[in-house]
């Protein structure tokens, strides 16, 4: 977002900022999420999700089931991740709607028309954004069986020994067979998960007798534009809110001016 002041007598630029520019996992805030959720903050977008150095991708197979398969990057290998109630949805974008990610009481993850919130843990140290598919609140996490491809995508909760058609495993949270590559290869689509708020271009008025400040440009990063710099409060701070898939708050502090 950018913040440009027309008040002086050359445009400038008071603060600019773009999270998660090198990386779709940006950093953990205090403010995010609440107290029994633990979710790192990603960049909203279109992901393959890999295991096995790359080379295996999740992939839906005819809209069910969720399986592991050799990666080829086709739609039904493609996962928009979004801000979602307290985490966020994965929604694949094969089909005319697109699925989202979930899981059946036997603990295979599946699809289905309505999101559900997932928590999304950072795992640092690996060469490419790795992270950790959690239900929230819980001791299970997305885990690939096996790295052999076509084995079934499956939950476990680190406890119990769940059978497949491949293997046994026992698998606590934080087996490799958990840390999954994020490559992210588009942006948002125009169709988040239902309850997203959306605003793409808005008009900001302090009151009726001070000069509109409005917002430019849509998508991630508006311009706020500033036609003169005494509609910031004297005794304060001008305090705005810009909604998209994530809502971002930007302060802009103003000296008091000498009387």
């Amino acid at each position: 977002m950018s913040i440009i002041d027309h008040s002086q007598s050359e445009a400038t630029v008071i603060e600019e900022f773009e999270r998660g520019v090198h990386s779709p996992l940006a950093a953990s805030s205090s403010d995010a999420r609440g107290p029994s959720m633990e979710t790192t903050p990603i960049r909203p977008g279109v992901y393959l999700l890999l295991q096995s150095g790359g080379q295996i991708a999740m992939d839906l197979v005819n809209e069910n089931p969720v399986e592991g398969h050799l990666k080829h990057e086709y739609s039904n290998q493609k996962w928009e991740i979004s801000p979602f109630e307290a985490g966020y949805s994965i929604r694949s974008l094969y089909g005319i709607l697109g699925k989202y990610l979930t899981c059946e009481t036997d603990s295979s993850v599946i699809t289905k028309t309505h999101p559900v919130s997932w928590a999304i843990q950072d795992i640092p140290g690996n060469r490419e954004p790795t992270i950790r598919i959690v239900w929230p609140n819980s001791p299970l996490a997305i885990t690939l069986s096996s790295f052999d491809p076509g084995t079934k995508v499956r939950m476990f909760d680190g406890l119990a020994v769940y059978v497949n058609v491949t293997k046994v495993k026992l698998a606590p949270i934080g087996e490799p067979g958990q840390e999954w590559t994020v490559r992210r290869v588009g942006e948002p689509t125009t169709n988040p998960a239902p309850g997203a708020p959306v605003i793409s271009q808005a008009t900001y008025t302090v009151s009726s007798s001070e000069p509109a400040i409005r917002v430019e440009g849509a998508g991630n990063h508006p311009t706020i534009v500033i036609n003169d710099g005494a509609s910031i409060p004297e005794n304060g701070e001008l305090v705005f809110t810009s909604t998209t898939t994530t809502t971002t708050v930007t302060k802009v502090e103003r000296n008091l001016r000498q009387r």
